[in-house]
Parts: structure tokens; C-alpha cells; sequence
């Protein structure tokens, strides 16, 4: 990945210039909500600034990611999840136990930044962490039944989000959409 990569993708992830992430792992989940908020308001009054910015199809993809992002967050605010802490549990469901530096490389997720998530979660009671017996320093992560339950509410709300947000698209479009997004989610930077 190039550094222009780096630093677009940086946008959504990571503070680029400091090294910190967007949302910092100590911080309460109406703060984190606030951050995506602030960098969703920013993102999306920049093309009103600049025309040539909006005319970039990876800066239209960013905005674009961030709004969603942004009403995914305060969905799921409701039932006290961040999406990542969702993506957390949507994966542990498909793949059963794993561990921990698996779960972080399939959710995408800085190792540093999913003990923070994991906290929050095993807080909450909807997954538990135990020491591999084979390896006693790895974690390996299970998801709970409450933490099954707090996943199909959120699926629901999110199947909810996800009618209204993509309303303006038809069926055909849709399609598409997702064709590209593939596409662009498969290639290497």
C-alpha cells in the first residue's frame, strides 16, 4: 500500500498525522459516537469547498463510508455497540471461537485497538476470552448467548438502516454498487 493509500484510508481509521486512532480505545461510547460525527461534518462539507474533491471517486467513496458509518454508529448506539464491537460478533457467530489476532485481521481491526473493543464487549457479558491451553499467550474469543442476542437486535436495526439508507438506489443499482464495492475491497493498494 502507497502512502496516498495510507493516508486516504487513514481518514475513516487513524488520526494520519498523530499515529492515533479515529476513535481512541479509552473513550466512552457517546464520545466515540461524537468523534464519527465531527469527521462525518467535516468529510461531508468539504465538497461544497472544493468541487474538485468531490469530483474523486475515492473521496466520494470516503464520504460516502463515513455517512454510513456515521448512522450505523448511532443505530447502533441503541443497543450499546460501536460497529466494530458488531463486526466483532457478526464474525464470532460465523466462525465460532478464535483467536483473538485472528478475529482483529478478519474485522480489520488493529490488534492494539480490539482489546479495547473485547473489553467493552466481555464487560457487557457478550463474549468471553479464555487462554489457549496449547499456547497459554493466546486469547481465544467466544461469542455469549446474550452476546448472540444483542447481535440479531442489531442485525435488525441494521437491516432497518440499510432499507432506509440505500432506499434511493433501485434494485439494479444496488447490485451494481455492491459489484464495484467488491471489486474495489478485492484489489490490492
Amino acid at each position: 500500500m502507497n502512502t496516498h493509500s495510507r493516508a486516504a484510508i487513514g481518514i475513516c481509521t487513524s488520526d494520519v498525522s498523530a499515529g492515533r486512532p479515529l476513535i481512541p480505545t479509552n473513550i466512552s461510547l457517546s464520545l466515540a459516537t461524537s468523534n464519527i460525527r465531527a469527521t462525518y461534518n467535516w468529510v461531508m462539507s468539504t465538497p461544497e469547498q472544493s468541487p474538485r474533491l468531490s469530483r474523486r471517486p475515492g473521496f466520494v467513496f470516503i464520504r460516502a463510508a463515513l455517512r454510513i458509518r456515521q448512522i450505523y454508529a448511532e443505530a447502533l448506539a441503541g443497543v450499546g455497540l460501536l460497529p466494530n464491537q458488531h463486526a466483532i460478533l457478526s464474525t464470532l457467530e460465523e466462525l465460532g471461537s478464535c483467536h483473538q489476532k485472528e478475529l482483529a485481521e478478519r474485522v480489520v481491526v488493529d490488534q492494539g485497538d480490539i482489546v479495547a473493543y473485547l473489553d467493552g464487549l466481555q464487560t457487557a457479558g457478550q463474549v468471553v476470552r479464555e487462554r489457549d491451553p496449547k499456547d497459554r499467550r493466546r486469547q481465544i474469543v467466544t461469542i455469549t448467548d446474550l452476546g448472540r442476542e444483542v447481535l440479531a437486535e442489531s442485525d435488525r436495526i441494521l437491516d432497518q438502516v440499510e432499507a432506509d439508507t440505500f432506499s434511493v438506489l433501485s434494485e439494479k443499482d444496488r447490485v451494481h454498487l455492491d459489484r464495484i464495492a467488491t471489486s474495489l475491497t478485492k484489489q490490492r493498494l
